[in-house]
């Protein structure tokens, strides 16, 4: 096993040495700068639900390339699990800029309003490209929005999209875990739920 793949597995499962000297020993210096790399270890900590560790991985993300648009995004995410608003609107704006969308809506700190400016730059992407259902899914999802969140997941589901394995543990998603609709839908595509 890859010592990316063996760090991967030891964070979601906690088996991991959490020494970040050990670490860098372990998986070696070219991983280090690689942005996606370090984006995804602190992804799978948000996923774990270990917050502190994300936040501060996200942060070491984003000294290497602070215009990394899935770090930003991601980041936001996480934050938006944590509740904490103000923050995940910061990190997403900053993703947002960097994309080019101009047309954001005022800043704010609520659910709701996070859940706006989610959508709001999804809109402008799908003007250039596709965007994945699950990111719409996503932005219900950070609102509380089960039955729109579950529609967008089912769509994602069904149209085999290439982020849905990863991103459906997003701790945004927590509130769905125990709807009849998210196990069936999770027992369709082979994963347990």
């Amino acid at each position: 096993m890859s010592g990316y793949a063996a760090l991967h597995r030891g964070v979601r499962t906690g088996n991991h040495d959490r020494s970040s000297d050990r670490r860098d020993a372990w998986i070696g210096p070219r991983f280090l700068t690689s942005g996606i790399i370090n984006t995804n270890y602190a992804y799978t900590f948000s996923a774990a639900h270990r917050y502190d560790e994300a936040v501060q991985q996200y942060r070491k993300t984003l000294e290497i390339d602070p215009s990394f648009l899935t770090a930003n995004r991601k980041f936001a995410q996480t934050y938006a699990a944590m509740g904490k608003w103000a923050e995940a609107d910061q990190k997403y704006r900053a993703f947002a800029k960097e994309y080019g969308d101009k047309n954001l809506p005022v800043p704010s700190a609520t659910a709701k309003d996070f859940a706006e400016l989610y959508r709001a730059n999804l809109t402008d992407m799908s003007k250039t490209g596709q965007v994945g259902d699950i990111l719409w899914a996503l932005s219900y999802a950070a609102e509380g929005d089960r039955d729109r969140a579950m529609a967008w997941l089912l769509k994602s589901a069904a149209n085999h999209g290439s982020e849905f394995p990863y991103e459906i543990r997003d701790p945004l998603f927590d509130f769905l875990r125990l709807d009849p609709r998210y196990i069936k839908m999770m027992h369709n595509v082979g994963l347990p739920p």
